[in-house]
């Protein structure tokens, strides 16, 4: 018979032992845990910290659970939602790849209305999958900074946007004028509700929930926070492979994106400047 410790047992809580699943429950309420610190691996960051305060590293605070009237700290391993969040990066990638070797094939034989299409169609797929890897992978949280750091944020981004709008413009005439792609369709767009939703809103929420949020969320964990934002960014850009000249661009995209998610503490603000930056680049191609 198991001894009794006074604590819930694995059964009797719903949880199974910690070798077999990705947390550790430790008590929080002892009075040892005031004198001595419980260490153990941050659930965001994996770094070693004080389960009581908040991450040395990361600045996490704890998260605690509470069993039949006992706190325990609860310690997330970082490595099944990584392993989700590749499964679900491959799985947009497929159609991405068909979709850019369509336009590079198609011959010139593709009209608006083709391209539209096809658009939506990636963009609908992308939309399904985001929503089911967000019940798959789950919450995901990441450190507020303080009020002022996330005021200046807000402050900086009309100059930032400004300053991509810019970046972006210069490169593709650049590119333009040196490459002339003929092989590409017609960039030309309309300016309508249509393209306004397919061009600026779906990929401002959409890809932000994806990138910005899970794919920062479990890579800041494992990586850091630098790290996360710019691997999270390389696999924005390569998400768009169908454009593969506007690859350097994304790039450059990604990280102002996710730096404004990171120094905003929430999505808002990188989706406001995402709409914002697609909007604008709508409305110049629709007056040319």
């Amino acid at each position: 018979m198991d001894q009794d410790n006074g604590f819930p047992n694995a059964d009797e809580a719903g949880f199974t032992p910690a070798h077999e699943e990705p947390f550790l429950l430790e008590p929080a309420d002892e009075s040892s845990a005031k004198d001595v610190p419980v260490l153990a691996p941050c659930w965001r960051c994996g770094r070693e910290t004080d389960v009581d305060q908040p991450c040395a590293s990361c600045r996490a605070r704890p998260r605690h659970l509470k069993v039949r009237g006992r706190t325990f700290t609860q310690h997330s391993d970082s490595a099944q939602p990584f392993k989700r969040l590749m499964i679900g990066y491959v799985i947009m990638m497929i159609p991405s790849v068909i979709w850019g070797l369509i336009l590079l094939h198609g011959d010139h034989n593709l009209s608006r209305a083709d391209v539209d299409t096809g658009t939506m169609i990636l963009e609908g797929f992308d939309t399904v999958l985001t929503l089911a890897m967000l019940a798959w992978i789950g919450w995901l949280p990441v450190a507020r900074p303080d009020r002022r750091v996330r005021l200046r944020a807000w402050l900086a981004a009309p100059v930032l946007l400004m300053a991509v709008l810019g970046i972006n413009i210069v490169y593709h005439r650049v590119l333009r004028d040196a490459i002339r792609p003929d092989w590409m369709p017609e960039s030309r767009q309309e300016f309508t509700g249509f393209t306004l939703l397919m061009i600026a809103v779906q990929p401002a929420i959409v890809e932000e929930l994806f990138f910005r949020y899970l794919a920062f969320g479990v890579l800041s964990r494992i990586a850091g926070t630098h790290w996360g934002v710019f691997i999270s960014a390389t696999l924005f850009a390569l998400a768009h492979l169908y454009q593969p000249l506007g690859l350097p661009w994304l790039l450059v995209m990604g990280v102002v994106l996710g730096y404004l998610r990171v120094a905003s503490g929430g999505l808002l603000l990188p989706m406001l400047m995402h709409f914002a930056h697609n909007a604008i680049v709508l409305g110049i191609e629709a007056a040319r």
